[in-house]
């Protein structure tokens, strides 16, 4: 068992205490968000740092939201 630090930049966004180590280019979901992984580089032999891409996240129009409501 070994202590994962996600990384977006240089924020952590997540640590875990997994088993199993995640792949590059894997899938994964992180508060919600959809991401991928781009790098995992181990620290010492309990730590590990995985360098995590999140997509953008699409802001729906505000005109698209008033047309739905009633007068």
């Amino acid at each position: 068992m070994k202590v994962f630090h996600f990384y977006i930049g240089k924020e952590i966004v997540l640590s875990q205490f997994l088993a199993n180590a995640p792949s590059i280019g894997e899938a994964i979901k992180i508060k919600g968000r959809k991401g991928k992984i781009l790098q995992v580089s181990e620290i010492d032999d309990r730590t590990v740092a995985v360098m995590v891409e999140l997509d953008k996240v699409k802001k729906r129009s505000t005109s698209s939201l008033n047309s739905k409501r009633k007068r």
